[in-house]
């Protein structure tokens, strides 16, 4: 029997804009045949977009602004192409959501980070020494309607094109962490015994504040403020270790970004990471210089044409007996330091200490040992209470386990002759 494929090309809107070039993508946003897949059952579709410049080459001043989005209802999100720009301009009518510092500034028609009325939360005034800081904490905050009157001449610099969208430009466009905090606060890097006490002291309190907002805890308001309170004692106490030098742009909206762990759970709901990731993979399917735009496009309908040819392969659980480890929904488990701590369902922490294959994946068996668990000595909250410990690897009780018994995975930190014991804020589905 023989069958006969016939591919369709679809067709691109493209379109010059000035002495650049977009492309509008006529293809589906999202697989509608993912869509009975919902992780809830709510009636309606939530999706993220994001829009962010990278440039095709290293020499030269054109560059990428695609536009991206991604359902988070999704079994398996994945970030789409809604559109794509090149030029050695940014675009004069995009809209976007999650963005980094500059394209929101872009995106929102205001001033830019580096401006003396550059906060996006607040009408605090900075000042130059040496650079632009931003020492008030608690000037009064922007509302939606603050952009949609432009009250504050001395912010805007335009008419955003999203106030003609139902979005509040102050709470639906977040922080992005990964820029803020990533990229930002955490390039200066603090270690125990390396730093002075105090420094240390106020690392804990950024990084605990951190652990909450990312966490499921995120939205609770209890937590949520006390998140808020800790990363606003992280930037009085970094002013004065460091100086007013110190709290430039991301250090001052350490004391905002708690607000969208309010609107948006934990902040990796709201994050650039996956977007920033994809970025890449539209930048690797460039292969010459020549209508770039037209490259990316076709690239994009290939893969989504031929996604039939992907391998059906859905297993929970995926056995790699050659390296005597198991991948449990995407988790990577074996008796390897980095992959072998685990928080069970009961709250207990076991180090895996071998693993008993079964022909049946699912019910392969893990041998286990408990680990005696405490406080961790001078944080700033009871560590109980968020999971983290200090324990003892050395352990005389063992006990088998089934896969359904992990709650999340760990990470293992040496401290002196102990180890401190921090969950992973996203649990194993």
């Amino acid at each position: 029997m023989c069958a006969t494929l016939i591919l369709k090309s679809l067709q691109f809107l493209k379109k010059a804009v000035e002495s650049n070039v977009s492309n509008k993508l006529g293809t589906s946003l999202v697989n509608l045949s993912e869509l009975p897949a919902f992780k809830n059952e709510s009636n309606v579709l939530c999706i993220s977009v994001s829009v962010d410049g990278i440039p095709i080459a290293k020499s030269g001043s054109t560059a990428f602004w695609p536009i991206l989005g991604k359902c988070d209802q999704l079994t398996k999100p994945e970030v789409f192409v809604i559109g794509l720009f090149m030029g050695e301009e940014k675009p004069n009518n995009i809209c976007a959501v999650i963005a980094d510092a500059p394209a929101r500034s872009f995106v929102k028609q205001c001033k830019n980070f580096n401006a003396f009325h550059g906060c996006e939360r607040c009408i605090t005034e900075g000042h130059y020494s040496g650079r632009v800081v931003y020492p008030d904490v608690s000037a009064r905050l922007r509302c939606g309607l603050d952009y949609i009157f432009q009250k504050d001449p001395d912010h805007h610099t335009g008419t955003s094109p999203l106030v003609e969208l139902d979005l509040d430009l102050v709470h639906n466009v977040p922080l992005d962490y990964m820029h803020l905090v990533c990229l930002g606060v955490m390039r200066i890097v603090v270690l125990k015994d390396i730093i002075s006490d105090s420094e240390y002291v106020m690392f804990l309190r950024l990084q605990c504040a951190m652990y909450i907002l990312l966490s499921n805890n995120a939205s609770n308001a209890e937590w949520n403020r006390y998140a808020s309170k800790l990363l606003h004692d992280f930037v009085l106490m970094s002013k004065e270790l460091y100086g007013v030098e110190f709290l430039v742009y991301n250090v001052h909206n350490l004391i905002h970004i708690a607000d969208d762990a309010l609107t948006y759970g934990s902040l990796d709901n709201c994050s650039a990471f996956p977007f920033e990731n994809h970025m890449q993979i539209l930048k690797n399917m460039i292969k010459k210089n020549d209508q770039q735009v037209n490259q990316v496009a076709k690239r994009i309908t290939e893969r989504r044409t031929c996604g039939f040819m992907k391998a059906i392969v859905n297993e929970k659980v995926v056995i790699i007996k050659s390296s005597d480890k198991i991948i449990y929904n995407g988790i990577t488990i074996s008796a390897a330091p980095g992959n072998s701590c685990f928080q069970t369902s009961l709250g207990y922490i076991v180090q895996v200490k071998k693993i008993v294959f079964c022909i049946e994946p699912a019910l392969s068996m893990l041998v286990c040992s408990i680990l005696e668990k405490a406080n961790l000595p001078g944080y700033v909250c009871d560590s109980d209470k968020l999971g983290i410990h200090v324990v003892k690897l050395e352990s005389t009780e063992n006990v088998n386990l089934h896969l359904s018994d992990l709650y999340c995975k760990c990470v293992l930190l040496p401290m002196d002759d102990v180890h401190v014991c921090i969950p992973f804020t996203k649990p194993i589905e």
